[in-house]
């Protein structure tokens, strides 16, 4: 573990590794905030109070952070269905075009699941389009809803900040 903390520490020092640095805008609710915040600073981002300075400009975003998704949630995990495992993006298909159908596989991307959670699939069973994922300004921070940061709790990691983008801001 030392060898790993040591590379770690390195890493960060030599610029490879970045934390998130967390702005949290005026449309989070303030009853949700401390807890936001509790979990930026215990999975090692840190929370800024001047957005130029932020990697990430946390808002709530009224589709994404609304009360009754999160109710559909449970209703669908007392299903027994996964929700968050409903909307997927294929970021690749392998093989060759020559290849008989069924041994096509697509690379898929779980919307609202860190990218270490992507998985290889038949290609028959998704859409073979390549879905572009969302963007932002170079040196610009990535604009979220508030869900990126719980979320953070539920899979012990940082997300992928394109699931959680909110276009308008």
């Amino acid at each position: 573990m030392d060898i790993l903390r040591r590379m770690e520490k390195d890493l960060v020092a030599a610029g490879y590794l970045r934390r998130p640095a967390i702005y949290f805008d005026d449309t989070i609710p303030k009853e949700r905030l401390p807890k936001l915040q509790e979990i930026v600073e215990q999975y090692q981002g840190t929370v800024v109070s001047d957005p130029t300075k932020a990697s990430h400009v946390v808002a709530h975003d009224p589709e994404i952070d609304a009360e009754d998704f999160m109710a559909g949630e449970e209703k669908r995990e007392a299903e027994g269905q996964d929700p968050e495992k409903m909307y997927l993006r294929t970021v690749t298909v392998a093989n060759s075009d020559n290849a008989d159908e069924q041994d096509k596989v697509a690379m898929v991307h779980w919307w609202y699941w860190p990218s270490s959670y992507d998985e290889w699939m038949p290609a028959s069973d998704v859409s073979q389009t390549i879905e572009p994922e969302a963007t932002r300004m170079p040196g610009m921070p990535w604009v979220v809803g508030y869900k990126f940061i719980r979320d953070v709790e539920k899979h012990n990691e940082w997300g992928n900040e394109a699931d959680y983008a909110i276009p308008d801001l």
